[in-house]
């Protein structure tokens, strides 16, 4: 039963923990990141992968940004 409880739990905070981790990397400047959109081969659904397709185009938004602010500097 244990078992069961930690793995529900992991399973209901990797979409979070995947967004976070992504975004903390184009933080620090990584712009290469993107949010996986599957938990051990299965693919999100629902709100977790409304919340993890959030959290790429975040990603990806910021990186068109940082590029695009680069080549203005030049």
């Amino acid at each position: 039963m244990e078992v069961s409880i930690n793995t529900l739990v992991d399973d209901l905070l990797q979409p979070t923990t995947e967004v976070t981790r992504a975004i903390a990397a184009v933080a620090q400047g990584n712009l290469t990141q993107t949010v996986r959109l599957d938990v051990d081969g299965r693919p999100l659904e629902g709100e977790f992968l409304r919340s993890a397709t959030i959290g790429q185009y975040h990603d990806s938004a910021v990186g068109r940004f940082y590029l695009g602010s680069d080549a203005r500097r030049s």
